[in-house]
């Protein structure tokens, strides 16, 4: 009965489909009060259909229990974003890129100069755009007539940027799959208990 009842559905979604789109073929769409195209939405009614099935019911509560957890991580994401931004500003806020000293990755679009700036290019090295080209011109040598420029960049630059990355990229990283790895263990027992 439940395989008659779903073909039923599929029957209905392929009509209904077909007369919106021979409705918008004919030009009635001035005839009928409603656009053709919005008899479309009955095909949402297949995804209800598939929401019925058990293994996704569980994906699904377990996406929701995961929810604050993986917040929680993100929060701790955003804490260490803002302490290496505020940091990049105090260390790298003044490197200038100019035709003798060109730059590799810092430009306009990302550098270090402003705390908002800061945070979106430690986004950047987060997804590991260009991140070697960053640290490359962190690492530069002063110039002879710079005297904003600090000798201690060439030794401090890598351990900023190799310990961002593995705060941000391999621990925060592993700790949502670890946390959704984990829900997912919980769920499955949970609906093994309701299965006894």
């Amino acid at each position: 009965m439940p395989v008659f009842s779903c073909n039923l559905l599929d029957i209905a979604i392929v009509i209904v489909s077909v007369v919106s789109i021979l409705l918008g073929i004919m030009g009635m769409r001035r005839m009928i009060p409603f656009t053709p195209s919005t008899l479309r939405v009955f095909r949402i009614s297949k995804v209800a259909q598939v929401l019925r099935t058990k293994r996704l019911r569980v994906l699904i509560k377990t996406v929701i229990k995961t929810l604050s957890r993986v917040g929680n991580i993100c929060l701790l994401f955003m804490f260490f974003s803002f302490i290496f931004s505020t940091l990049g500003v105090e260390l790298f806020g003044n490197l200038v890129c100019t035709p003798d000293y060109p730059c590799l990755g810092l430009h306009r679009h990302s550098n270090f100069r402003n705390f908002p700036m800061a945070m979106f290019t430690l986004y950047r090295v987060c997804t590991g755009d260009n991140w070697s080209g960053i640290l490359k011109d962190t690492m530069r040598e002063c110039r002879p007539d710079d005297i904003s420029c600090v000798s201690y960049l060439f030794w401090v630059s890598p351990i900023y940027f190799a310990s961002f990355v593995i705060v941000a990229q391999f621990v925060l990283g592993n700790l949502v799959v670890a946390s959704i790895m984990q829900a997912l263990k919980e769920s499955r027992e949970d609906n093994h208990e309701n299965l006894r």
